[in-house]
């Protein structure tokens, strides 16, 4: 049951969609407080700024809830239309902790643009890379009210996954 919505279904009725739903009281604190998921993935390959466009679209196709944001009161989620362009910030770094850093820290971002959804997609590739060393760092950052680290992992296996608010809800007994 929708914990700040009504829950008028009929049992088994499939779930309604993400975007006619209220927040649900944990989703509305994770999204007030900021709380964000981050996932990061460090590769040997050099990654290029195409290749960031394409990781991040096939994860906005793999998780259709990362093209939501959260209206301006914070109490339900929003569709944005955004190629993954949009969402993507791209460059040649010195070092990749530092970059990872910097992303991290900087991470308010995703709340603060109402033109875009709230879900990021940073890719750095390291100018001088030694060999056998990664030379690549990709970082996936989303509102917790988007994602779920179990959902951030079925992603990065290249696996569908549909937000917990879609879902039709459990049956008991």
């Amino acid at each position: 049951m929708n914990a700040r919505g009504s829950n008028d279904r009929a049992p088994g009725q499939i779930a309604a969609a993400l975007h006619e739903q209220k927040f649900s009281h944990l989703q509305w604190y994770l999204h007030h407080a900021e709380n964000t998921v981050h996932l990061a993935a460090e590769s040997e390959h050099a990654l290029s700024e195409g290749d960031l466009h394409e990781i991040a679209g096939w994860f906005m196709k793999l998780a259709p809830q990362l093209r939501y944001r959260a209206d301006e009161a914070g109490e339900k989620h929003l569709p944005v239309p955004a190629a993954p362009e949009a969402v993507c910030h791209y460059e040649e770094v010195d070092d990749l902790q530092k970059a990872l850093a910097w992303a991290i820290e900087n991470h308010r971002a995703i709340y603060a643009d109402p033109e875009r959804p709230n879900f990021r997609a940073y890719g750095f590739r390291l100018r001088k890379a030694k060999k056998g060393a990664p030379r690549s760092l990709y970082l996936c950052c989303s509102s917790h009210a988007l994602m779920e680290g179990s959902e951030s992992a079925r992603i990065m296996r290249m696996r569908p996954t549909v937000h917990h608010a879609e879902r039709a809800e459990a049956k008991l007994g």
